[in-house]
This record gives C-alpha cells, structure tokens and sequence, in this order.
C-alpha cells in the first residue's frame, strides 16, 4: 500500500512540474503574441511597375518627331502635367 502511495505521489508531482511547465510555455506564447499586436501595420506593398524586360510599341504615326524615320531606337518622351 506504503508503494502505491509513493508512487501516486510520484506521478502527481510529475503531473504538476509537467503543467508548470506547459503554463510558462503558455504565457511565453502569450507574451510574444501581444508583441506582435503591439507593432505597427506593415505598410501596403507597392504596385508593380512596368516590366523591364517587355518591349512595348508606342504608336508615333502623328506624333512629333525628329531624326530620321527609319531609325533603329526610337526614344519616347512623355510627361503628365495633371
């Protein structure tokens, strides 16, 4: 009898270091979360711009020009005074 007490005793002991254990983990948890909700929102991620690598074809049929017609780079200028 003297034996199964000891080791109920035994075992609860184990029990409670064990929930002990679990409660600091918990609360560490907890801890880290709050701080997580303490930071400031990520600002929005920014647009995408433009794909460097695609070649885009501008239309310059009435557009004002200089140089030679038949050029091999055509450089476009343009600007928005909105």
């Amino acid at each position: 009898m003297k034996l199964l007490a000891t080791l109920v005793a035994v075992v609860a002991s184990l029990a409670c270091q064990k929930q002990d254990e679990t409660q600091k983990r918990l609360d560490d948890l907890t801890r880290r979360i709050e701080a997580l909700e303490r930071r400031p929102a990520a600002p929005p991620p920014r647009p995408a711009g433009p794909d460097p690598a695609t070649v885009y074809s501008v239309p310059l049929a009435d557009a004002f020009a200089r140089g030679d017609k038949p050029a091999k780079v055509t450089l476009v200028e343009c600007s928005d005074y909105a």
